[in-house]
């Protein structure tokens, strides 16, 4: 379990009701405006017990922690479903070969590897005029 000796009451109280309401209560004190404090100490007192910097980087507990933290109250599985309903995303589950000519936009791309096969891109607007006359600018790449 955590070394209650370093926690104060809040942080021992939060802690002994579980993930999710230590978690909920982290998402809350995110949100307040605490008078120019970065971080108050009782925020910070949590985060050090929980976050202990002195365990590996790959303990399980630390990792569930995060997800419990990321998920800001909700469970890691009730999180991660909500934030799939912004998938829009449509994959045509083709297996990527050599020689496979693959499209990258431009223009709507966060990243390189962000690309789509050629009937998937041929299916879409991309090369073509999108609102304001503006063109979706495309890379065309033959992977190896």
């Amino acid at each position: 379990m955590f070394m209650m000796a370093s926690a104060d009451s809040t942080t021992t109280v939060l802690l002994q009701k579980g993930k999710r309401s230590a978690a909920n209560f982290i998402f809350s004190e995110c949100k307040v405006d605490h008078d120019d404090v970065i971080t108050p100490p009782h925020l910070s007192k949590l985060l050090d017990v929980i976050l202990d910097p002195t365990k590996k980087i790959d303990n399980f507990e630390n990792i569930d922690w995060c997800r419990w933290i990321i998920a800001s109250g909700q469970t890691p599985d009730e999180f991660s479903k909500s934030v799939r309903q912004y998938d829009n995303a449509t994959t045509c589950g083709k297996v990527w070969t050599v020689n496979f000519v693959a499209y990258r936009c431009r223009t709507c791309s966060i990243s390189p590897c962000m690309s789509l096969c050629a009937d998937c891109f041929q299916k879409n607007s991309w090369g073509q005029t999108i609102g304001e006359g503006v063109v979706h600018g495309f890379v065309v790449a033959e992977s190896v």
